[in-house]
C-alpha cells in the first residue's frame, strides 16, 4: 500500500476485511456445501471478483471483476486498450421525448424487456443497463435515458426500490418508461430498520450470481451505469461485477476527504470508483482526483454535470418562469441529510435560523418525508406560526422554477448546490463539508454551522448572485457516445 493516501488505505482495508474475514467465517458456519447455482462457499471470495477491492501491492490479476468468469465471456474491453483520459465536447442532442402515462410496476419481478435485440451494438445482445433508485438519480440520468430512447438504443432500466413510494410518479413526471426490473417493496428506504431489511434482500441476490444475471440483468451482457454516491450506486456496482458486467460510474471523483461527512456517501463513492471500468468525471478537478488515486478504469472528463441537461429541460417547460411579479418571492429551504436530521443541534440550529428569517422574508420549506419525521410536532407548529410555508416535495420542474425565482436558498443538498451554481442563485449550504466545488467562492457559501458565516450571508445575500451559466454542450450526450462505443466494441 506504499504511496497510497490514508483515505485509500482505509477504504481498502475496510472492504478487504469484509471479504476476507467475514465471508470465510460465514462459509465455515454454513459448511462447504455448494450454493444453489454457484461455487462452493470456500471459493466465494474468488467468485466475488472485485468485491474485495485490491489496493497497492495486492493489485494483481484481472481487476475488471467478474470472478472466475473468463474475460472472453464478457463484452467489455480491458482498461488498457483505450486512452486513459478523453475530453469530449459534443453538441446538444435531441430533447426528451413526449411524456408517457403512468405505468404500474409489479415489485421484484422482471418486466417486459425493452432492451431490443442488440442489433444496434453489433448483434451481440449487449445492452446498457441503467441502475437507479433515488429521485436525484432519476433526475440526473433522465437526460441520458431520453437520448437513448430518441436514438433507439437498447437499454434496460433497473430500479433498486430505494425511493419506492415516489419512483413511479416521478418517472411519469420525467416521461420515463417503467423499469425492466424492480427490487424491494412498495415503501421507500428512509429509516434504519427499512435499510437493513432492504440490504438483506439485495444481499441474498448477490449470493446467487446466475439468478442475478438472469433476473436483474435479464441475461444480457453489456455495461451497467450507476450514479453518484447512494447505497443504490454501491449495490448496483456490486451486482454488475458479480454478474460479470462492465461498470460505468457517472459523477465520479467527488470527495470531501472525511469518511463521516457525509456518511456513507464518501465511502460509497471511493468504493464505486475503484470498481468502475468507465469513470465519468463532471469536471477537471474530479478527473484529477481520480488520477491521483490511480484508479484502474478509464477516466472521461465531461464538460459539466448531467444536472445541467435536466435543468435546461425543466426551465424549457415553464414558460414565463422568469417573468416579474409584485409578490415577494419565497426563500427556498431544504434539508434531508442524515448528519443534519439526526443531530439535534444542527437540526434545531436551522429551525432557529428559518424562524428568524420568516419574520421579514417569505420562506418556503420543501419537506422530505424523513425531514417531516425528524422535525418534532412542536418544531413544525413553531415554524408555521412564524409564517414558514411547509410544503411536501413537488415535481422537479416546478421546484427548479421556484429555485430560479428565489432571492436565495438554504440547503444541504449537493444537487441543489449544483443547480444554484448554474442558475446563479445565492445559496447557503447547511453543511460542514461538501464534495462539490460548484459555486464555492461565487454564489455558494459553506456555513460549517458557524453563526458568524450564517449572519454574514443573511445580511446581504444578493451580493452573491451571479449570471446564469448553462453550458452549451450536453454531458448526457457525451456519456452516451462513450457507452455506445464501449458496448459496440
Amino acid at each position: 500500500m506504499a504511496g497510497l493516501s490514508a483515505h485509500d488505505r482505509g477504504i481498502g482495508l475496510l472492504l478487504d476485511f469484509g471479504s476476507r474475514r467475514v465471508l470465510p467465517v460465514h462459509a465455515r458456519l454454513r459448511g462447504r456445501r455448494r450454493l444453489r447455482d454457484g461455487p462452493p462457499r470456500r471459493c466465494l471470495r474468488a467468485h466475488l471478483g472485485r468485491l474485495a477491492i485490491p489496493f497497492g501491492d495486492r493489485a494483481t490479476g484481472d481487476r475488471r471483476g467478474g470472478g472466475d468468469r473468463p474475460v472472453a465471456a464478457r463484452r467489455s474491453r480491458s482498461p488498457g486498450s483505450r486512452p486513459t483520459d478523453i475530453r469530449l465536447q459534443a453538441g446538444v442532442a435531441a430533447a426528451r421525448p413526449a411524456g408517457r402515462g403512468r405505468l404500474g410496476v409489479p415489485r421484484g419481478e422482471a418486466q417486459a424487456d425493452h432492451s431490443g435485440s442488440g442489433a444496434a451494438f453489433g448483434g451481440h445482445g449487449a445492452v446498457i443497463h441503467v441502475f437507479v433508485g433515488t429521485l436525484a438519480e432519476y433526475i440526473k440520468l433522465a437526460p441520458l435515458l431520453w437520448r437513448m430512447e430518441s436514438a433507439g438504443l437498447p437499454y434496460r432500466l433497473i430500479d433498486s426500490g430505494q425511493h419506492a413510494d415516489r419512483s413511479e410518479s416521478f418517472r411519469d413526471e420525467l416521461g420515463l418508461r417503467a423499469p425492466d426490473y424492480v427490487m424491494g417493496g412498495t415503501r421507500s428506504v428512509d429509516s434504519v430498520p427499512a435499510a437493513l431489511w432492504w440490504a438483506a434482500g439485495l444481499g441474498r441476490k448477490l449470493a446467487r450470481p446466475r439468478q442475478l444475471d438472469r433476473t436483474v440483468f435479464g441475461g444480457r451482457s453489456g455495461i451497467c451505469v450507476v450514479h453518484g454516491d447512494t447505497p443504490t450506486a454501491l449495490i448496483g456496482a456490486l451486482m454488475a461485477k458479480r454478474a460479470g458486467l462492465a461498470l460505468a460510474h457517472v459523477e465520479a471523483g467527488l470527495r470531501t476527504y472525511r469518511w463521516l461527512h457525509p456518511f456513507p456517501e464518501e465511502i460509497v463513492r471511493v468504493a464505486v470508483d475503484r470498481l468502475a471500468d468507465l469513470l465519468f468525471a463532471p469536471d477537471g478537478t474530479a478527473a484529477e482526483e481520480l488520477r491521483k488515486r490511480r484508479v484502474k478504469g478509464r477516466i472521461i472528463t465531461g464538460s459539466s454535470n448531467t444536472v445541467s441537461d435536466a435543468l435546461r429541460a425543466a426551465l424549457a417547460g415553464g414558460a414565463g418562469w422568469h417573468s416579474s411579479t409584485h409578490r415577494p418571492r419565497p426563500v427556498v429551504v431544504t434539508m434531508h441529510r442524515v448528519e443534519n436530521l439526526h443531530r439535534r443541534r444542527r437540526r434545531q440550529g436551522l429551525v432557529h435560523v428559518i424562524k428568524r428569517l420568516a419574520e421579514t422574508t417569505p420562506v418556503r420549506w420543501y419537506v422530505h418525508e424523513p425531514t417531516r419525521r425528524a422535525l418534532k410536532s412542536a418544531d413544525q407548529a413553531g415554524l408555521e406560526a412564524s409564517g414558514v410555508e411547509l410544503v411536501p416535495m413537488v415535481p422537479h420542474a416546478e421546484f427548479v422554477r421556484a429555485l430560479a425565482r428565489a432571492p436565495f436558498a438554504i440547503t444541504d443538498g449537493g444537487s441543489i448546490q449544483e443547480e444554484c451554481a448554474l442558475l446563479g442563485v445565492p445559496v447557503l449550504l447547511w453543511r460542514d463539508r461538501t464534495d462539490r466545488a460548484d459555486g464555492l467562492g461565487e454564489n455558494a457559501v459553506l456555513s460549517r454551522y458557524d453563526p458568524g458565516v450564517v449572519e454574514a450571508f443573511l445580511a446581504d445575500p444578493e451580493r452573491f448572485r451571479r449570471a446564469r451559466r448553462l453550458p452549451q454542450s450536453s454531458p448526457s450526450q457525451e456519456i452516451l457516445e462513450v457507452l455506445a462505443e464501449w458496448v459496440d466494441g
